[in-house]
């Protein structure tokens, strides 16, 4: 891959989602690798939004705004006064994104992604509302965006989620390679994107990663061929983007991670039967929110919460807790809150372990080379998307650059 001098410029964001470091470290990753090589930043990026869960990660990378102030508290909530669970959405972001301070600046943005496929993932559990992250988080990510295009009605998704339903119908092991073939779809919608709007910043979420850790565990062989197949996406698109003489910077890295686990709790069966307690959902499996009754003892309830076996912390929340909730429940390092009888899932997040919290960040900009070591955080993301595109970053940002504009 040259360095190209001529024709236009573009940013490329993209999120593996679920991309774990022990799943990139067990991979062979040429593109990355090589990019390290040419002075890639690689990196720690922390999640600070808990859950680390899709959307309300989507949300942090578009606003650079903690998740009190933009609003997305994870995948879903559960709304009091109908009983019944609510997916987060664009309409719930509270903060300005990226993508509208570049559009009001005359830039174009696309944002790309695939659909979710209604299903919690490739194991053979319960499905609730808010489960994936699926078109939301995109449509979360890409708020104001010129472009957003969500990979949703191709014959490779309706035939991947048909197959995909009846090996769980009959129980029987479903193959990864179904989430291989819908990263190359999105990788395709990728390319046709570049050509046909040549976006100043493109963003996309490919999703294979994830499903794969969650269903077969984040260093299986499973996990390792969807991440390494990334990789050859990532040299797809670099080798496309030289052949038509565009200068292209890029940061690769992850909403959240993933946990391997072995233990599982039904905590929404046990904890609904603890009195005081409203409802109980989770959040990626390694997290759970408690929501009380008027007038339930709190501490009584804590206590409850602790004596179940494999809970390893209960956390107060005390803000905006008709979304929130009114605790918050953790499990151990190799633990996870199933629901109901049928847990299958061999990674899960959602908690602040650094398993779940600690992804890995790649940052390339052609010749230039990062000596320094720096931790980044997710905040950070969108102020440096900024400085790479020469905007001001988005209002509610309290991250900050890691470099100086270049452009």
């Amino acid at each position: 891959m040259e360095e190209v001098d001529l024709g236009e410029e573009v940013v490329l964001l993209l999120i593996v989602d679920g991309m774990s470091y022990s799943t990139l470290e067990a991979s062979n990753t040429p593109m990355m690798d090589y990019l390290h090589r040419k002075g890639a930043m690689l990196t720690n990026c922390v999640v600070e939004a808990i859950p680390t869960i899709s959307r309300s990660a989507h949300a942090t990378i578009a606003t650079g705004a903690p998740v009190e102030v933009h609003g997305i508290y994870g995948n879903k909530y559960y709304e009091r006064k109908n009983g019944k669970l609510i997916g987060f959405g664009p309409k719930h972001l509270r903060a300005e994104t990226i993508a509208e301070v570049a559009e009001r600046e005359g830039l174009n943005v696309s944002v790309l992604g695939n659909k979710g496929l209604g299903l919690s993932d490739i194991t053979q559990e319960m499905h609730t509302p808010g489960d994936e992250g699926g078109a939301k988080a995109i449509r979360i990510l890409g708020k104001g965006a010129s472009v957003i295009r969500v990979s949703d009605n191709t014959e490779v998704l309706e035939e991947a989620r048909k197959q995909i339903l009846e090996k769980i119908r009959k129980r029987e092991p479903i193959s990864h390679k179904q989430y291989v073939e819908l990263d190359n779809v999105l990788a395709e919608l990728v390319v046709e994107t570049l050509d046909t709007e040549q976006p100043d910043l493109l963003m996309a979420t490919f999703f294979g990663v994830d499903k794969a850790s969650h269903g077969y565990g984040p260093t299986s062989r499973e996990a390792i061929f969807t991440m390494e197949n990334f990789d050859r996406i990532l040299r797809r698109i670099l080798l496309h983007l030289e052949e038509k003489r565009t200068k292209v910077s890029v940061i690769v890295t992850a909403d959240h991670g993933n946990t391997e686990v072995n233990n599982y709790i039904d905590i929404v069966s046990l904890g609904r039967e603890i009195d005081g307690v409203e409802e109980i959902i989770t959040e990626g499996r390694r997290s759970a929110r408690v929501y009380l009754e008027d007038d339930a003892d709190r501490e009584f309830v804590k206590d409850e919460l602790l004596r179940i076996r494999g809970v390893r912390d209960v956390v107060d929340v005390y803000w905006d807790s008709e979304k929130v909730g009114d605790l918050m429940v953790f499990p151990g390092y190799s633990s996870t809150f199933g629901v109901g009888l049928i847990t299958t899932r061999r990674s899960c997040h959602g908690s602040p372990a650094p398993s779940d919290s600690v992804v890995p960040l790649l940052y390339y900009v052609p010749r230039m080379k990062f000596e320094k070591y720096v931790i980044v955080r997710q905040v950070d993301i969108s102020p440096t998307i900024s400085s790479m595109i020469g905007v001001s970053p988005p209002k509610d940002s309290v991250g900050r650059s890691l470099f100086s504009p270049f452009r």
